[in-house]
């Protein structure tokens, strides 16, 4: 028995008034519209298509070859694309503004947030699946600025600023509280 009188999937603004629902707040609705806005600016100028013939393309592949190697490729271009100012990209925000405004490049987490968004509406309104272990093994995301690597002899250095004089036990350095923060 056919139930195609259920769709299984949503459309754009099914997705956007469950992301409100969901948020329960007006501004993770207007957070989903943007980044749906930029991934129509994205898909426009990177493909030269709309996004929605995209996923349709994207998903007839998926079902002939059930690999994920063209949705990964989409996500990683958009990340790419998210990454660097768009000089050549205006875009103004309403009717009397005379002249457009450049796109800026996203933060990182802003990017994680746009592209982790812009998976599920793949999947809600796509039908595409990406898996957790594909995502994170394909995926490139530019690192956090702040998530610098600190080097070892500076960590020991500003924990002994921090504390009280470190004490060595067992060939390793701890903290007052015991905690290993050096080996020799």
């Amino acid at each position: 028995m056919s139930i195609s009188y259920i769709t299984k999937l949503l459309t754009r603004e099914e997705f956007i008034e469950k992301a409100y629902k969901k948020g329960k707040s007006k501004g993770f609705k207007n957070f989903t519209s943007s980044m749906l806005r930029d991934l129509d600016r994205f898909c426009n100028y990177k493909y030269g298509k709309k996004t929605n013939d995209i996923l349709i393309d994207i998903k007839k592949e998926m079902d002939k070859s059930n690999e994920p190697e063209y949705t990964l490729k989409f996500l990683q271009d958009y990340i790419d694309w998210l990454e660097v100012d768009h000089s050549d990209i205006l875009i103004t925000w309403n009717k009397n503004q005379k002249k457009g405004i450049p796109i800026k490049k996203k933060t990182p987490l802003a990017i994680h947030n746009y592209v982790s968004r812009a998976r599920k509406y793949l999947r809600m309104c796509g039908g595409i699946r990406v898996y957790d272990s594909d995502y994170a093994d394909y995926l490139t995301f530019p690192a956090d600025e702040n998530d610098e690597e600190v080097e070892p002899e500076v960590k020991v250095t500003l924990v002994e600023k921090e504390k009280h004089e470190p004490v060595m036990a067992h060939g390793k350095l701890l903290d007052d509280y015991g905690n290993v923060i050096g080996t020799f």
